[in-house]
């Protein structure tokens, strides 16, 4: 198994959780950061930042490809 096969398993996973989720957003659940516990947002901000981060990810594996592919 390569590094892109375990990247899609890990994506499959989490889209699996994050839908498992889903019902979760229907109320106003607020939780703190996990680097400073004086820092709350709501469940659903803070599933935000995961996608966000989560497409940063998917924006560099796509960029590594466009290299790898024009011999960089």
């Amino acid at each position: 198994r390569d590094i892109a096969d375990m990247f899609q398993q890990h994506q499959e996973e989490l889209c699996a959780v994050l839908h498992s989720m889903r019902t979760m957003l229907l109320h106003d659940i607020i939780i703190s950061s996990p680097e400073n516990s004086v820092i709350v947002y709501t469940l659903h901000a803070a599933l935000q930042i995961i996608v966000a981060h989560e497409q940063r990810h998917c924006n560099q594996a796509e960029r590594t490809i466009v290299m790898v592919r024009a011999g960089a």
